[in-house]
């Protein structure tokens, strides 16, 4: 009995030594940053000393970690008592799961330690759209426009919204949006093991394959690395999800056709569109193609469940996946979406173990980048063994059961084929296929770990089924002291630390100027900051994040035309002169004010150094330009003057910016916009013949302007029949209203929004909307998700 008690008690105290540790210990390595991997762990290990004092008690921890780690390897080795332990602990359902989620929070303990996220990679988007998530849900909204960046954009419209959303909810419980983020990625992470344990476990019919396949795919470092390190937050839910429609597939194959696996694999399927429409392709690709072997030896019955799978699914994800196709245009998109480029991952970089701190073995300099890492030597070992059992020996596969057998092709087809996408990724064949090439190869690492921890945990089946209970024992415990090592790291860094080298007098003065405001009213004016000396996707998502201020630039690719026309033509023109010329000449300063009157651009914030930052203030104090009259755009006059030489000594000789940036002059030119006031001679619309409202010269004054996340309110008043033009992007599903009756707004020449007014007191209102389209999918996966649940209903009331 006392030894029964021993191992229980050695990992409850192991487990109390390692959040310790995380938490008093491992939270001195913020001074490290998160992906700075390239270093051998000597250098790591100097570095660190240089920069850590480590303190008794953080040298006590880490003895004790390592004499507890002995003490059970002791035990194990003198009396079989982990072995004992594990099977008293997997001789239920119950215990098994226990095991597992015990494990796998301490797998993933390092979400939940004290700081805020690096903002590094792409997290800065991601933080910013969450903390919009957050403030709205707060406040009672549900987001899906902001008016936080750019002139207004939709909101994770052709993203996907599952993640923000889930931070949003998570706020409404904890009221920190960074602790709501840790909450997300840190219990989706290990929620993902327990996934993959349903879907093993009915595979193999084994609690022990689950629960190694399980620890496998929440261990596997790619997947710590391609979530928090390179901060694409959203893919931890991707990876909680992704298992799910494998798990009802196998369990419909088990136990025929019922509602349970169909309405559950359709929706958890269909559910990852809602996260990353563009991994969600994949995953579907890969569920058809596991389930293409699985169809071998399926009955008809089966087969229409596969098929209800895969129909339920493609319908309920339709929400997000169809509107992105057939309303790409309206956002710049009708070329398609590329996240493709980068280095095909090398083996070292797959094999060689890792933790994104220090390498067992240096990368030469090409292969420093981030597009591989450490997949886990021990699943690759434990899989490779598995299948050399299987296929040498005869009596083993006798042995095993013949059920394991179809999953198991199913599984090592699908980590084949995970495998060329990535290695062979600009091989022959796949490098002529766009499909591919719109995902870099690294991209396509997601799906080799989870067929590699379903394939381990297949093959480690098969070992234990060939030998005794103490080959299982040692297979975990290699792939929990391969991986489980990789754990020791911090994520974060302290919530007072500045992310980013850039001059915090700057972000004081802004928020001094700014009155206070509470969400989801923002300042009615935007900012536009030069990015040249810094990463674009970690100072715009930040500055907003510290001043709530609207950024003129897009924080995300998927912005109205408005964005991709004129305001990044502008942008990059104004960051690109501030870098070549020292005192612009007169009609360089007339464009670059001229520009911020026509985006409502209050300040820029131009640097000249990371930390040398100058704060230019434009005195725009209003988003509305009136004029007397209309103009259709001249596209050929446009294009004629932007091969001029006037054009390339005034902007620049560079031809590509020249060719996006010379009709945004011309355009400006020609409306001949008063910097003194709110007028303007002309506004060029699209799809409009010329027209004009007054011979008089039209004076409008603005009485009110608030701007809300979601809304934008107008208070004017004009002393002519005239036109206005207003600094907010025209998107053809927002809901306008002036003086309470809806209107249809006309489209500039850039792509904003202009209204025809009568002279005297105007109100009007810019209101976020779904499409149609949009609004007709939700109410149709209502429906099917209310029949679903009818379906189960009804089945089990059967079955009583």
């Amino acid at each position: 009995m006392r030894r029964d008690r021993t191992i229980p008690l050695l990992l409850g105290a192991l487990t109390v030594q390692l959040f310790a540790l995380q938490h008093l210990t491992l939270s001195k390595l913020a001074i490290a940053p998160a992906g700075a991997g390239m270093v051998s762990f000597a250098t790591f290990a100097h570095q660190l000393l240089e920069q850590v004092s480590f303190t008794a008690v953080d040298l006590g921890l880490g003895f004790s970690i390592l004499i507890t780690c002995e003490l059970l390897l002791a035990t194990e080795v003198l009396f079989c008592g982990l072995t004992r332990f594990l099977d008293r602990a997997l001789a239920t359902e119950r215990g098994a799961l226990i095991l597992l989620a015990a494990t796998g929070l301490v797998l993933v303990r390092f979400y939940f330690a004290p700081g805020q996220p690096t903002w590094a990679g792409d997290s800065g988007g991601h933080i910013t759209y969450a903390f919009i998530a957050a403030h709205s849900f707060a406040t009672g909204e549900l987001p899906i426009w902001t008016n936080a960046f750019s002139a207004g954009s939709p909101y994770v419209q052709f993203y996907g919204f599952l993640f923000f959303y889930l931070v949003g909810l998570c706020n409404l419980l904890v009221d920190d949006p960074f602790n709501a983020i840790k909450l997300v990625t840190g219990l989706s992470h290990w929620a993902s093991g327990l996934g993959m344990y349903l879907l093993v476990r009915t595979a193999t019919g084994s609690r022990r394959a689950g629960l190694l396949a399980g620890i496998a795919y929440v261990a596997s470092f790619w997947h710590t690395q391609q979530v928090v390190i390179m901060g694409r937050l959203p893919l931890s839910v991707f990876y909680a999800l992704l298992p799910f429609p494998f798990y009802a597939l196998d369990k419909l194959y088990q136990r025929g056709l019922s509602a349970t696996p169909v309405v559950g694999g359709a929706i958890s399927l269909g559910a990852l569109a809602f996260v990353h429409a563009g991994y969600a392709f994949w995953g579907v690709f890969f569920f058809c193609a596991y389930a293409g072997i699985r169809l071998r030896t399926a009955d008809k019955t089966r087969l229409f469940g596969t098929l209800g799978i895969l129909g339920g699914g493609l319908v309920f994800g339709a929400y997000q996946t169809l509107p992105m196709w057939l309303e790409r245009d309206l956002v710049g998109l009708a070329e398609g979406i590329h996240l493709g480029g980068g280095a095909i991952p090398s083996w070292r970089q797959v094999l060689v173990w890792s933790n994104a701190y220090f390498r067992l073995s240096p990368l030469p300099p090409e292969q420093h980048n981030w597009h591989g890492g450490y997949l886990g030597l021990s699943l690759v070992v434990v899989t490779v063994s598995g299948l050399a059992a299987l296929s040498v020996t005869t009596a083993i596969r006798h042995r095993i059961a013949v059920g394991s057998t179809n999953p198991a092709w199913a599984a090592f087809a699908g980590l084949g084929l995970a495998g060329l996408t990535v290695f062979a990724h600009d091989g022959p064949i796949l490098s002529d296929l766009a499909v591919v090439q719109a995902f870099n190869a690294g991209r396509f690492l997601l799906f080799v770990v989870f067929f590699l921890a379903l394939c381990c945990g297949i093959a480690a089946h098969w070992l234990h089924r060939a030998g005794t209970g103490r080959i299982y024992t040692f297979l975990l415990l290699f792939v929990l002291v391969d991986l489980g090592s990789t754990t020791f790291r911090n994520l974060y860094i302290p919530r007072w630390a500045q992310p980013i080298d850039y001059p915090a007098e700057i972000v004081r003065d802004l928020n001094a100027d700014a009155p206070d405001r509470a969400w989801p009213e923002l300042p009615n004016h935007r900012i536009f900051a030069t990015t040249q000396y810094h990463h674009f996707y970690l100072l715009v998502p930040w500055l907003f994040g510290q001043t709530g201020m609207p950024q003129v630039q897009s924080a995300y690719f998927a912005a109205p035309k408005a964005w991709f026309a004129l305001i990044h033509p502008w942008t990059e023109w104004a960051q690109r002169l501030w870098e070549e010329v020292d005192t612009p000449s007169r009609d360089q300063t007339e464009f670059l004010l001229a520009g911020a009157k026509l985006f409502n651009v209050r300040d820029i914030l131009a640097a000249r150094a990371a930390n040398a930052v100058a704060r230019i203030k434009t005195r725009t104090d209003s988003p509305v330009l009136a004029a007397s009259q209309i103009a259709p755009y001249p596209e050929e006059e446009v294009a004629r003057y932007a091969t001029s030489a006037e054009a390339a000594q005034i902007l620049s000789t560079d031809p590509d910016l020249l060719g996006r940036v010379a009709p945004i002059y011309w355009l400006i030119q020609s409306m001949a916009i008063d910097l003194k006031s709110n007028i303007c001679e002309r506004i060029y619309v699209r799809d409009h013949e010329p027209h004009t409202r007054t011979q008089h010269r039209p004076q409008v004054d603005l009485l009110e302007h608030r701007v809300y996340n979601q809304r934008v309110l107008l208070h004017l008043q004009t002393t002519e029949p005239c036109y206005v033009r207003l600094a907010y992007a025209y998107y053809p599903h927002l809901r306008l209203t002036v003086n309470s009756r809806e209107v249809t707004p006309l489209e500039t020449a850039g792509h904003f929004i202009a209204l025809p007014l009568d002279a005297g007191d105007h109100r009007i209102e810019i209101t976020a909307s779904l499409s149609p389209l949009r609004r007709g999918l939700l109410l149709l996966d209502l429906v099917l998700f209310c029949v679903g649940v009818a379906w189960i209903y009804t089945e089990r009331r059967k079955n009583v």
